[in-house]
């Protein structure tokens, strides 16, 4: 009982936190009369889960990008040339992102 009563006080302090949060970017929007941003209220509070999430979401627009430039040179649309530049850009960059995330989540304490 003990236990639970205290994850619940926990859960409140949290909900609080949040009604607050909530009703800090009601009235901010209320006074300026725009439009709320949805990443802004519903999105990672933190800077550290908005980084990994915005490194995800490039990571995997990356390998979009290079299935569709594979997918170029199957059809001949794009020399081999180029592809490989673009590839190994690509490759590079999606490298950097990928040990970003896994510091991230080291830092978050995140399994891998």
């Amino acid at each position: 009982m003990e236990t639970e009563a205290v994850s619940v006080i926990e859960a409140k302090s949290v909900l609080e936190e949040k009604n607050v949060q909530y009703q800090g970017l009601i009235t901010k929007y209320a006074e300026h009369k725009e439009t709320p941003d949805i990443d802004e209220a519903f999105g990672p509070m933190e800077p550290l889960y908005k980084q990994l999430m915005n490194s995800f979401a490039e990571e995997n627009a990356i390998s979009d990008a290079i299935y569709y430039l594979s997918e170029g040179l199957q059809k001949g649309a794009v020399d081999l040339e180029t592809f490989l530049k673009h590839v190994r850009d690509l490759s590079r960059k999606q490298f950097m992102l990928r040990a970003l995330m896994q510091r991230c989540r080291e830092r978050a304490g995140l399994s891998c």
